[in-house]
């Protein structure tokens, strides 16, 4: 068992398969880091070359307008991955791999086609370095080392002859180098895996409740401030509502603080599954209050459903002798972005509460809208 899982570790990183899902963002900008470095040092590389050929010198004279036309293929693509791929983040692998494929192409042409009289070293070094650039589960490297040494070993054996010295010792060396960059690969990308995967724990810790596991406050804050922007960047409406449990300090002074965080547990995780089911984002804001955040797609219906969050509670039960109506409830009060035209989060937020203050005047467990009429 021990050794399987040595194996699946090796292949498959040593992280759950959940991280990948939860930290798509890091992955995706780590590699944009690494391939918009890697092109853009590509393009310089290959002009470079083109430059010292232009001399005329027999040796590499046939090589010059090889570099050329690279030299332009590295400038497109590093063109695109500093506009296009910028902006569209998803094309990063599809990108990474025309990269791979090109600087493997390359390499492979110099070292058989163009100079088949000498080893083709350039190949050996591009095997062990293109995989690391690609932070993913490392099983997409070793297929892109082995894939890349095949191909390198049929174009030697096609070019350089089967029975040539040189062909067997290119062939050999590349073999050596495949199994050497696996090796080398999986462990690099494992720490960079590792790397991300406890940055993201002291993130996600930092910004989680501890008491109800949701996202607490700082969480809260990070999340409205990128949404907020967005938003009036997309001209997509969304509202925040913030929620509050009636007469809870009565509740603790009755039933004491234990009890209090028993109740608090078992209102957040039946707010959870409301927020849940609606995908709507769901934090503790402070004490015995809770913030959603809602997109609106369907403005005729989202009074309902934001009273679903207040039929919930109230339908647990929960005793409560301090209070007129015996149970525990809530009272929330929410706001739109556009309806309030809302300078900012923070001013958004305002309005909600004011509209929670509404809703507690009016005598609790309902449900309020902001209105500037």
């Amino acid at each position: 068992m021990k050794f399987i899982e040595v194996v699946n570790n090796l292949f498959f990183g040593c992280v759950d398969a959940s991280f990948y899902e939860e930290n798509h963002i890091e992955l995706e900008k780590t590699n944009y880091t690494l391939l918009k470095r890697s092109v853009t040092f590509s393009t310089g590389m290959c002009l470079f070359l083109f430059l010292i050929t232009l001399p005329n010198n027999s040796l590499v004279n046939q090589l010059k307008y090889f570099y050329l036309f690279f030299t332009f293929f590295y400038c497109v693509l590093s063109f695109l991955t500093l506009t296009y791929v910028n902006k569209h983040r998803r094309y990063i692998r599809l990108f990474y791999y025309i990269f791979a494929i090109s600087i493997f192409a390359l390499s492979i042409i110099v070292g058989t086609v163009i100079t088949p009289e000498l080893p083709a070293i350039t190949f050996f070094v591009f095997l062990m370095i293109i995989p690391i650039l690609h932070v993913a589960k490392p099983i997409y490297s070793v297929i892109l080392s082995i894939v890349a040494a095949i191909a390198f070993c049929i174009t030697t054996f096609l070019v350089k002859g089967s029975n040539s010295f040189l062909t067997n010792t290119d062939i050999l060396n590349a073999l050596c180098c495949m199994i050497v960059s696996i090796g080398f690969d999986i462990t690099i990308i494992n720490m960079q895996l590792e790397n991300i995967h406890a940055k993201s724990f002291f993130r996600r810790q930092s910004t989680t409740d501890e008491l109800t596991r949701m996202p607490n406050r700082r969480g809260f804050d990070l999340y409205i401030e990128k949404l907020f922007y967005r938003s009036i960047a997309t001209k997509k409406d969304f509202l925040v509502m913030i929620l509050d449990i009636d007469d809870f300090k009565a509740y603790n002074d009755t039933y004491g603080h234990i009890q209090g965080d028993l109740c608090l547990t078992k209102v957040s995780e039946a707010l959870k599954k409301v927020a849940f089911s609606k995908k709507y984002f769901l934090a503790r804001y402070g004490g015995e209050e809770f913030v959603v955040v809602a997109q609106i797609t369907k403005p005729d219906i989202i009074e309902k459903e934001m009273t679903d969050f207040i039929t919930t509670v109230q339908n647990l039960n929960i005793p409560h002798s301090g209070c007129v109506r015996c149970s525990i409830t809530i009272s929330a009060g929410y706001a739109t972005l556009f309806e309030t035209q809302a300078e900012s989060h923070l001013q958004l937020l305002d309005y909600a509460d004011s509209a929670l203050y509404k809703a507690k005047t009016n005598g609790k467990n309902q449900i309020y809208h902001w209105s500037n009429n």
